[in-house]
């Protein structure tokens, strides 16, 4: 079995907090939107969720994909389905 593997970047510091998994994009918007939802909300534009790789819960391997895809940024719902690429996820 695999998972999915995020980061949520904060914008104004320029730096990410730890790696999490979760099963597909929807499931990760819904850990981003707690988090974000735990600041003011003037700053709550300044957080990304940005896909990293996957994660093999059978050998332990982690899978880089070389380059970050952005999942959602701020709390704009129309942006959500805009970054969206997941194929695992349905439409958010």
């Amino acid at each position: 079995m695999k998972s999915n593997l995020y980061v949520i970047r904060d914008l104004v510091a320029g730096e990410t907090g730890p790696i999490f998994h979760s099963v597909n994009d929807a499931v990760a918007v819904r850990h981003y939107q707690a988090m974000v939802h735990k600041n003011e909300p003037s700053w709550q534009t300044d957080f990304q969720l940005e896909y990293v790789g996957e994660y093999c819960h059978k050998t332990g391997v982690i899978f880089p994909t070389g380059e970050l895809r952005i999942v959602i940024v701020g709390e704009n719902p129309e942006t959500k389905q805009y970054y969206s690429e997941d194929k695992n996820a349905e439409t958010l």
